[in-house]
């Protein structure tokens, strides 16, 4: 690692879990329970395999709470806009619950947020979601975000599978986070679907999904 950091590269270590501290700061203050180097204000860490996943499960236990349900937060819009579905994942609870107030969904569990997330990402292959302003306060976050993206796969709502119109959109949406050791608990999303309906044209095609 370069000079700047004052860090050597054999001061990257491992945690039990297989994931790796990214010291991003100056710090050489070591931690004694990971082995490594851990910076008091900022650290990145990252699963070997990917290198690119934040890991809350070693984050940095001197950070406060807000700042990590803050970096949760924010990984997870990083995740979603490079298309990582695994990488959305890591950011969230396996007890997770979200609320989606426009498409009258109210969704619990991994898998069926897992399914929520990919219909999204299957859809709008070039989504994105831009943070305009984040409150973070306690156990909660809320975002405002504006989102954009092309409409080009099959997109499921409870009215039909809707047609790729090859479209593109621009909504701005609130989202409410709860967080618990890190990692994202429940997502509640607040927008107003008609825009994003009247851009795109959609059209409703074969049977309707629950």
């Amino acid at each position: 690692m370069g000079s700047g950091f004052g860090l050597r590269r054999a001061e990257i270590g491992q945690t039990g879990n297989g994931a790796v501290y990214r010291p991003q700061c100056r710090s050489r203050t070591p931690s004694s329970e990971h082995r490594t180097v851990a910076c008091l204000s900022d650290l990145r860490c990252q699963k070997p395999e990917t290198r690119t996943l934040w890991n809350t499960g070693c984050t940095n236990e001197s950070m406060p709470n807000t700042k990590r349900n803050e970096i949760a937060v924010r990984e997870l819009y990083k995740a979603l806009n490079r298309q990582d579905l695994v990488g959305i994942l890591d950011t969230i609870s396996d007890q997770i619950e979200l609320v989606d107030f426009a498409a009258a969904k109210t969704l619990s569990g991994r898998e069926a947020v897992e399914k929520y997330f990919q219909n999204w990402l299957t859809a709008f292959r070039d989504g994105t979601g831009e943070i305009s302003d984040l409150l973070a306060v306690g156990d909660h976050v809320v975002i405002e975000v504006r989102g954009r993206g092309t409409h080009t796969g099959i997109f499921h709502t409870l009215s039909g599978n809707l047609h790729p119109t090859g479209r593109t959109f621009e909504i701005n949406f609130c989202q409410v986070f709860r967080l618990k050791s890190g990692r994202i608990a429940s997502m509640h999303s607040y927008y107003d679907a008609t825009p994003l309906m009247e851009a795109l044209g959609l059209q409703i095609i074969g049977e309707k999904v629950a």
